[in-house]
This record gives structure tokens, sequence and C-alpha cells, in this order.
């Protein structure tokens, strides 16, 4: 069984485990989603390999990992009882899933940059937090439109997602001293993680303000609208290349 075929099987678990959250059966997904973790770990493992040695670098992977984080979170909810977030998450992390495994580019040659310790411990304190950010998005548009009482795990989510993905920027601007000799550059993707950062700042001060919640929440959806741009960037545009391939 090649690498891909893992990763689907991962996600045939993530789906099977989160639409058992849906049914009088939830200890089933209690068994499915981690092992979907598993699986999804696994396959991220022996992408990391390139010949005959293992990069750090290459296993962590954002669109690819993103889901074991959204299933942690899931299942964190779960043992906690909040019954009604964990499905939320369980929502969240189907649709990552789905497009996470959209046909991607094999993984970019090792260089002495992603040889940097601080390489694979930058891309999962920022995926983490990026994780957190869309369970959080996707939990405030449940309370939006569907008017369920989520605002506390919502508050939760913004301010772990906040913690590590300023984490992150930190530990990515020392990489980028130690890899590039200067600390930051203003590229797109540079750009769409510091809307990211703004946003959920002015989100917590606005915590303390007396805006209300469904004011608040359709702000915190809104963070959902720049998170594909980092996650997906490169996915999407080598599924471009590909259709236009196929069509010219």
């Amino acid at each position: 069984m090649d690498i891909h075929s893992i990763l689907i099987v991962a996600l045939l678990l993530y789906i099977a485990g989160s639409l058992a959250y849906f049914t009088p059966w939830p200890r089933a997904g209690a068994v499915l989603v981690p092992l979907g973790i598993v699986l999804n770990a696994a396959g991220l493992f022996f992408r990391g390999r390139f010949e005959g040695e293992w990069f750090p670098a290459l296993w962590v992977d954002g669109p690819l990992i993103i889901p074991i984080f959204l299933a942690l979170i899931s299942l964190s909810f779960f043992r906690s009882g909040a019954r009604v977030p964990g499905r939320v998450a369980a929502a969240a992390l189907v649709l990552c899933s789905l497009a996470a495994f959209i046909p991607a580019p094999a993984p970019a040659f090792p260089s002495a940059k992603t040889g940097v310790a601080l390489a694979p411990i930058f891309f999962l304190v920022e995926t983490s937090g990026i994780a957190f950010f869309i369970t959080g998005g996707f939990l405030a548009l449940a309370a939006l439109l569907l008017r369920l009482d989520t605002q506390e795990a919502v508050r939760r989510c913004v301010l772990w997602g906040f913690i590590l993905f300023t984490t992150a920027q930190v530990l990515g601007a020392v990489w980028s001293f130690v890899g590039w000799s200067f600390p930051f550059s203003w590229s797109p993707r540079h750009l769409a993680s510091a809307c990211l950062w703004c946003l959920y700042a002015a989100l917590l001060h606005a915590g303390s303000t007396r805006i209300s919640f469904r004011a608040t929440a359709a702000l915190i959806a809104m963070g959902l609208v720049p998170v594909p741009f980092i996650l997906y960037t490169h996915q999407v545009q080598h599924l471009f290349i590909k259709l236009t391939g196929v069509f010219s």
C-alpha cells in the first residue's frame, strides 16, 4: 500500500468516526477517529523519508497534518462531555480532510534550510494554532446559523489558537534568520499570516468590550477566509496546473 492509499484510508476513518458522533453510538467515533490519526501519522512518517533518510520538515506538511490536530480537538471536546462542540469540530475535520487530500506535488527536495531543527517545530506549532482557528470558525458559524450554544468553546479555541500561532511567528522569525539571514519577508504567505494574527488579536480584545457575541462570532468566522490560502495554496496551484494541462 502506497502513502497516498494510507492517507485515503485515514480519511475514510475520519469520515466514519465523525458520522458516528451524530448517531446513538458515539463510542464508535472514539475508536475510528484515533485509528485515523494513527494511519494519518504513519502516512506522513513514510512521506518524510527521502533516499533512505528521514527529514522531519517533510513530515509536517500543513494540509496533510491539519486533520490530526482537528481530530485531537474533536476528541478532547467529547472526552470533556462537550458533545455539541465535538460534533462541530468533527464536521470541520471531515471538510478539511477532503481538501487536504487534493493531489499535491511531491515533497520538495530537502535543503539545508528545511534541515534546521526549528523548521518542523515551526510547522507543527503553526498548524496546531490554525487547527484551533478553524475549529473556532466552525463553532462561530454554528452559533450564527444553527443557534447552538458554543460561546465558551469558541472563546477557548480562539485563545489557544492565538497563543500557538503567536508562538509560531516567533519561531518562524528565528528559523528564517538562521536559514535565510533575515527574520521576515513580505510574501503573500506572510501577509496572510499577519492578517490572520491581527484579526484574532483584535477579536481577543473585543471580548473585553460590550460587543455582542453574535457580532464577534461573525468576525471569528471571517478568520476562515485567509486560512485556505495559508494551508492549501500549493495544492490548489498544482491541481490547476494539472487541469489546464488536461484540457489544453
